[in-house]
């Protein structure tokens, strides 16, 4: 897979980072190459190839033991660490906040995994259920409530019927071990249920839809205190204060 940016956004020098609440600069355009991971002791090690314009620029590395992904150049020039620390510096949270360096790299394999699940569940069958981790930003009493949103536990779980949905969504609450900063979602296609928060729109930019046939995040359980109600591809323009 390629490039899994989003198509649009009210800035046109950031773009949605598909299936997250990250905006990331237009260009470069970054994109993932390769995926490994491996089990540890300590939780799960993992290494993503990084390319800029398709030439591989270095990787995207954890130990699994708890620390923070790291970026690692391979020498390219046209991408060192200067132009990395560049590239997260201008990353934006949903309500334009700067985001940390680690929060940026597990976006980008997030939304690559994601997009993976994705595709493995259109030959399987199955349903991918994500859930989505809230932290507060620094108060800014501009800006009150404002919050980041990072991509947490993937699952592929077994189709269901509609009369099973609430069970399913009491499931997945008892086992947040009374984490009031999670909720859960489920990717439907085609969009256009209700309470469905849709992440593709037509392309503007020249970017390829990559096959995401109007597919929607659609809520299991409620939503955390003080994350809105509408996606950041849904959010208006006028509600836009990044920068």
């Amino acid at each position: 897979m390629s490039d899994s940016r989003s198509t649009v956004h009210d800035d046109g020098d950031l773009v949605l980072l598909r299936h997250t609440w990250l905006y990331v600069p237009a260009q470069p355009r970054i994109s993932l190459s390769s995926y490994q991971e491996t089990l540890t002791v300590d939780g799960v090690a993992y290494t993503a190839g990084l390319s800029v314009e398709d030439e591989p620029v270095g990787i995207l590395h954890n130990d699994g033991r708890g620390g923070a992904t790291t970026f690692h150049a391979n020498g390219a020039p046209r991408f060192r660490p200067a132009e990395m620390a560049a590239y997260v510096a201008a990353c934006r949270a949903y309500g334009g906040d700067p985001v940390a360096a680690e929060w940026v790299f597990d976006d980008l394999i997030s939304a690559w995994k994601l997009e993976y699940s994705i595709q493995i569940t259109r030959h399987n069958g199955r349903r991918v259920v994500r859930a989505l981790d809230v932290l507060p930003t620094v108060e800014d009493p501009a800006h009150p409530g404002d919050v980041i949103v990072l991509s947490g536990e993937v699952r592929l779980i077994d189709p269901f019927p509609g009369s099973q949905r609430d069970a399913l969504a009491a499931q997945l609450q008892s086992q947040q071990v009374a984490d009031a900063d999670r909720w859960w979602q489920i990717w439907t296609e085609p969009c256009g249920q209700p309470n469905q928060t849709a992440t593709t729109r037509p392309a503007t930019d020249g970017q390829a839809d990559h096959g995401h046939r109007g597919g929607c995040w659609q809520d299991l359980t409620p939503r955390p205190a003080g994350v809105p109600d509408h996606d950041p591809a849904e959010r208006p323009a006028t509600d836009s204060h990044t920068g």
